[in-house]
């Protein structure tokens, strides 16, 4: 039996194995190498049908036919659009003049009512309306008696009331203003009527009672006049972008103050007390005062027309009625102001 040798074996093995690995490598060039090719080949292949189709695509980009409803879609968009850039400008537009009215209550500080508590004495010391110049006069004096069935005494200062106060006064008057987007310069016109009573006390002589105690009957006591506030100010309103929007205001005031009327009344009978003298050579009892304001409040817009505008204002003035005019107090009014905008 034959041996065979083991190297050259081992020899014959690798020559076979080199055989093969040569041969594979020569495929995968030659298949790569078609690869490269066939990749060359698509990008061609890939330009031409685009450029191949580029006419269509721009054909169909600007022939399409938008259908009804799309073109219906656009249209009422495109309306929609129109109307609220319109709607804004003119809400941003508020420049020009606007005309309203003020209703509502004046609330007066009771420092100048006193003066018609009958006491007659001015803070200067003057006498202006007394009452006991009334009740002393002989034809007054004996009506009174036969009014209250007895002879009486007249009050003195304990008996007079000395914290008299104003009972609210309706107000009312004219307001314009000139609008410059948010700022505005206005000027109002309010006239209120204020009264204030109170009561007084008398001694009456009573001869059934016999007691060293007095007896005392109290009778009824008032003033009135009017007052006009002339505000001329500045206002800011606040965009809150809603139909809702709070505004401030501030400026000078000046007011004026008409003496009406000074009376007591007895057992349903009136008598006035104002100074005979006055009265024969028309003195004017009050006359001109001045000083600021501030307030505020806000505008409640219905429509583009008509807004309401709930607020008020703070004075802090003089008001000149006899010589109670020393002195800055604070009044108040408070108001609805119906506002048509913008008519010029």
């Amino acid at each position: 039996m034959i041996k065979t040798c083991n190297t050259d074996r081992n020899a014959f093995e690798i020559f076979i194995f080199a055989n093969l690995f040569h041969i594979g490598i020569k495929h995968i060039f030659v298949f790569m190498k078609f690869i490269k090719i066939f990749k060359i080949h698509i990008k061609k292949i890939s330009l031409i049908a685009f450029f191949a189709l580029m006419p269509w695509l721009v054909k169909s980009q600007y022939c399409y036919k938008t259908p009804p409803f799309e073109k219906k879609i656009s249209v009422s968009r495109s309306l929609i659009q129109a109307d609220s850039i319109k709607h804004s400008k003119k809400k941003k537009n508020k420049n020009g003049f606007y005309f309203g009215a003020n209703l509502g209550f004046y609330f007066a500080n009771s420092y100048t009512a006193q003066y018609y508590n009958g006491s007659g004495i001015n803070i200067d010391g003057s006498k202006a309306n007394n009452l006991n110049n009334v009740l002393n006069s002989p034809y007054n004096r004996q009506e009174i008696i036969n009014l209250l069935g007895y002879d009486f005494d007249n009050p003195g200062e304990e008996q007079l009331p000395s914290k008299m106060k104003y009972n609210p006064g309706f107000l009312i008057g004219p307001y314009i203003k000139y609008y410059i987007k948010n700022f505005g310069i206005f000027a109002q016109f309010n006239f209120a009527k204020l009264k204030t009573n109170d009561i007084f006390t008398i001694i009456i002589h009573d001869q059934f009672y016999n007691t060293s105690e007095p007896t005392y009957k109290q009778e009824a006591i008032y003033g009135a006049e009017q007052r006009a506030n002339i505000d001329i100010g500045f206002s800011y309103t606040f965009n809150t972008g809603g139909k809702n929007k709070p505004y401030i205001e501030f400026g000078y005031n000046l007011n004026n103050t008409k003496f009406l009327e000074s009376k007591i009344k007895i057992e349903g009978t009136e008598y006035s007390i104002v100074n005979p003298y006055y009265s024969y050579h028309q003195i004017d009892q009050a006359g001109v005062g001045m000083g600021a304001f501030g307030g505020g409040g806000v505008e409640l817009i219905f429509n583009e027309s008509i807004s309401i505008n709930p607020g008020f204002n703070i004075y802090y003035s003089k008001i000149n009625l006899g010589t109670y005019y020393d002195k800055y107090k604070l009044n108040y009014s408070f108001f609805v102001r119906a506002i048509l905008n913008g008519l010029l």
